[in-house]
């Protein structure tokens, strides 16, 4: 998502849709984005505690560790940073009858500041993966067969 939310709020963008209706549609993209990153979360955690229950191979407390901050960022994001955007954006860009101007000019302060802190999850998501990533294609040296009586049913 950090590649390619710069584009919903480029000057191409802007110009066919209008500065209220990119922030519009980078939300909606945004809650199916955290979406698909809670069930990734939630998958690769079953995947980890199966291989500990099903082949009893120990869990890595770096590895759990990863996953549990990723899947805790994107909860935090989804559920808390989100919907604040959200509201932010709404003031700022909303109603002049509605809202006043220094409520509109607070609202553009807090959603700049927010937007960052967002951006800064993500970038900070997005290392925890390439790790998490990287852990997974070169695990620690273990034996080359494994006898039957270590599967478990």
């Amino acid at each position: 998502m950090v590649a390619v939310a710069p584009s919903f709020f480029s000057a191409e963008m802007k110009k066919h849709f209008g500065e209220i209706w990119t922030g519009v549609i980078a939300f909606i993209v945004f809650g199916r984005y955290f979406a698909l990153q809670y069930w990734c979360g939630a998958i690769a955690l079953a995947h980890h505690l199966a291989e500990w229950v099903y082949l009893g191979r120990p869990l890595q407390r770096l590895t759990i560790a990863i996953v549990l901050g990723v899947f805790a960022l994107g909860l935090a994001g989804g559920l808390f940073v989100q919907p604040r955007l959200e509201r932010l954006h709404a003031i700022k860009y909303g109603k002049p009858e509605l809202f006043t101007g220094a409520q509109k000019a607070q609202a553009a302060r807090s959603l700049s500041i927010w937007h960052g802190i967002s951006r800064v999850s993500g970038l900070i998501s997005l290392i925890g993966l390439g790790v998490y990533m990287w852990r997974m294609g070169n695990p620690p040296n273990s034996p080359r067969f494994v006898a039957s009586n270590t599967f478990r049913s």
